[in-house]
């Protein structure tokens, strides 16, 4: 395995099975097969009230809750600062892309 796999390994706040699972949860399957994002509010019912959503949301739960743990803090910090960066490269044009950013206030 390459280090910048290895490294990536460390930066997971939950494992991959989980992420997964949770992006799933995110979305509604119509009847002719296309998908929609829930809304918050639906997304939140249903991560507080199905038990199958809860099993899935666990291990995200536990980390959060270490997060006044200086080590613990840090992880999800740099796992920010990844998520974002990812952001910034795939899709440039969102409006909270750092170089959007840039060119919003270069207009202005």
């Amino acid at each position: 395995m390459s280090l910048a796999r290895e490294e990536f390994k460390t930066l997971l706040v939950v494992d991959r099975n989980s992420q997964r699972a949770l992006g799933e949860l995110m979305f509604n399957v119509r009847k002719d097969g296309r998908t929609d994002t829930k809304l918050f509010i639906e997304f939140m019912r249903m991560a507080e009230n199905d038990d199958e959503a809860k099993r899935w949301f666990l291990p995200l739960m536990q980390t959060l809750s270490k997060a006044k743990h200086t080590s613990e803090r840090q992880r999800l910090f740099r796992y920010g600062i990844v998520l974002h960066a990812m952001i910034d490269t795939l899709e440039p044009n969102h409006p909270g892309c750092a170089r959007q950013a840039l060119v919003s206030e270069q207009i202005v």
